[in-house]
């Protein structure tokens, strides 16, 4: 009779194999050198958006300069800017928002010819005072005052717009110093200067 018999055979031994690792990599952050677009996240204000990209103590001025207000968008029903007062923002909005450390415009002298009383929108920056935005546009700060119905004219902040009214002093014009002759009488000792020659 045939019988059975099992022989074990070695089929496969398990070998260890490598198997790859991912490795992390690092995305730079993006740097920007010209205003770049930004949708307003959940949450969002304008100091926190200043305050993630570094945008420095002119940024809330450099957004509200950027995105003038321009009503409510009828297809979306976002606002179009941000508007100066409120400074509200919602979660629907593109902004528009400046390169990191781009400078802020410098204000220009007003025309000399500019009508008395010419309202012009300004955006307080950092360092300003109403003394020293009346002297900018030959104001007064109680005509700023009046204009933009302020109860403290210390709490102006960075940002915020104000009306001012143009021309309302005429400008004052500074004279060079001038020095008068002094005519030594009698008696009076003139000053001199002695040179010694360096050998």
């Amino acid at each position: 009779t045939p019988t059975l018999t099992f022989t074990p055979t070695n089929t496969s031994t398990p070998t260890s194999t490598s198997t790859a690792t991912e490795t992390p990599t690092v995305t730079p952050t993006a740097t920007f050198s010209a205003p770049f677009n930004y949708r307003v996240q959940d949450g969002d204000s304008l100091f926190s958006i200043v305050q993630k990209y570094n945008l420095g103590d002119d940024g809330i001025a450099w957004i509200l300069l950027l995105n003038p207000y321009g009503g409510i968008n009828e297809t979306t029903g976002c606002p179009i800017g941000v508007d100066p007062t409120t400074q509200n923002i919602v979660s629907c909005q593109d902004l528009l928002l400046p390169a990191p450390g781009m400078p802020f415009p410098t204000s220009t002298p007003i025309p000399a010819d500019l009508p008395r009383g010419t309202k012009i929108n300004y955006i307080v920056q950092a360092g300003d005072s109403l003394g020293a935005i009346a002297a900018l546009y030959n104001s007064t700060i109680d005509d700023i005052i009046k204009e933009n119905n302020i109860t403290d004219p210390n709490a102006i902040s960075v940002g915020d717009l104000l009306i001012v009214p143009a021309n309302m002093v005429t400008p004052t014009p500074t004279r060079p110093p001038t020095s008068t002759p002094v005519t030594p009488g009698p008696g009076t000792a003139l000053p001199t200067a002695t040179f010694t020659p360096i050998n």
